[in-house]
């Protein structure tokens, strides 16, 4: 279902799963052409993930061995609980990393992959006995490669964490969101949408790696942004109650 391939062209990640044999639901729609009701094909249930549980594979490409990439050491994991990979992060440095979550949705896993030794490094683990949400789940590395940043609710709160190998650092703190998280070219700073002042405005701020974060924009309202690659410039997207989305850049 799933193929990384290192840049180097050494190593293979293969993720697979079992055949599809989950059952879909129907619904049935009302307003037709032909004025009879009709019924269209969704999705499986929540819950009744299709080809579960998934298994990663590390091939090596050189010697065509393969090795299978153990979940055991994944807190909260066994064998009787299903995950899979949501999504993967590389590096411009051929590191990669993974989100993992579980069929119940109740956990996250952020793991490095090394491919060397068939191995995942636990970056984060992410437990919830409700749900955890879909969403706020941004990830990825520096542009030097040599650091990982990623965003967290594990204080009740979306904040951007950075890790660095080894231990973690919360970037940003507070009763609010941090979204829309980039990295800046130069690796220094990271830019990001939150509702500091109140739930319902939304602003745009950068922090450094050491934590502090200036304020980039205070419009009121609704804000989002794009950075350019360079860094130098920031097209928002910025809308009020009564003011409908207008484009602003600055420089």
């Amino acid at each position: 279902v799933r193929a990384e391939v290192t840049p180097d062209l050494r190593y293979l990640l293969v993720v697979q799963s079992k055949a599809d044999k989950a059952k879909s639901d129907k619904m049935p729609r009302y307003v037709t052409r032909t004025g009879f009701v009709e019924t269209e094909d969704l999705r499986t249930k929540v819950g009744d993930d299709p080809g579960l549980p998934q298994k990663l594979s590390i091939f090596n490409l050189s010697d065509k061995s393969q090795r299978a990439v153990p979940l055991t050491g994944l807190p909260t994991w066994n064998e009787t609980r299903h995950l899979r990979v949501e999504d993967a992060r590389w590096s411009n440095s051929g590191r990669l990393a993974l989100m993992l979550l579980s069929q119940d949705f109740k956990d996250r896993w952020l793991v490095e992959v090394d491919f060397a030794t068939a191995k995942l490094s636990l970056i984060e683990h992410l437990h919830d006995p409700a749900w955890h949400s879909w969403d706020l789940n941004e990830f990825g590395w520096t542009a030097d490669g040599k650091s990982f940043w990623y965003q967290s609710e594990k204080t009740g709160y979306a904040h951007l964490y950075l890790w660095d190998g080894s231990t973690s650092k919360a970037l940003t703190q507070g009763q609010f969101e941090a979204t829309s998280i980039k990295p800046t070219a130069d690796s220094r700073h990271f830019y990001y949408r939150a509702n500091r002042a109140r739930p319902s405005q939304f602003d745009v701020f950068r922090v450094d790696r050491a934590g502090k974060s200036e304020q980039i924009t205070d419009l009121g309202g609704n804000t989002g942004y794009d950075l350019s690659p360079d860094g130098q410039e920031i097209a928002f997207l910025h809308s009020t109650i009564d003011q409908p989305p207008e484009i602003y850049l600055q420089t």
